[in-house]
């Protein structure tokens, strides 16, 4: 958010997003593993640091080569990127994407090139959608609470509104969770 405006702010942690699904990846015994993310770019609101500072603290090298940032929506995003990716040769055996529609376009990509969800690619992302909980293999993903947060949002404006609160700015950041499905499991030479 930005610093200094004295307003009332209900957000979700998403670097904590980020770090849970990387985090989940990880423990898996992912070491290569893509960070993918669409248009529109937003400095500071990107599951990028999240990536980065999940990598850092597994002590897991981050390679500049895995990180795709296209400037395309989302879910053509998602397809772009996985597509040079294997075009280029790069290794990985997971995925972060951004959110639940830019896996979407990753996971059709995968397919597309003749690998398997999650057999060959994991694939994790943000939001926890119904989409995410219909695709085929559900999707991993993490809930940043949307429709709480609405619901605080509108809780907040109504008290202000009606003038039942009129003290200092209230900021709320909710803790998202990590939801495992089937579109994420150990890297292929785990299995073997």
């Amino acid at each position: 958010w930005p610093k200094g405006l004295k307003i009332d702010a209900i957000s979700t942690d998403y670097l904590t997003a980020a770090k849970l699904a990387v985090a989940h990846l990880i423990a898996l015994g992912h070491r290569r593993i893509a960070y993918v993310e669409g248009a529109p770019h937003f400095h500071n609101f990107s599951p990028y640091s999240g990536y980065s500072e999940a990598l850092r603290e597994a002590r897991v090298a981050q390679h500049g080569e895995l990180v795709c940032l296209p400037d395309l929506p989302s879910q053509e995003a998602g397809h772009a990127a996985v597509t040079d990716l294997v075009r280029r040769g790069v290794e990985f055996t997971a995925v972060f994407a951004r959110n639940d529609v830019t896996a979407v376009g990753v996971m059709r990509a995968l397919r597309e090139k003749g690998l398997s969800i999650p057999q060959d690619v994991s694939v994790a992302a943000i939001n926890n959608s119904l989409l995410a909980r219909s695709l085929d293999p559900p999707l991993t993903t993490v809930d940043p609470f949307p429709s709480t947060l609405g619901r605080l949002a509108l809780k907040l404006l109504h008290e202000r509104v009606l003038g039942q609160y009129a003290g200092p700015p209230i900021r709320i950041t909710l803790d998202p969770t990590l939801n495992v499905r089937e579109s994420s499991g150990p890297p292929p030479r785990a299995r073997k």
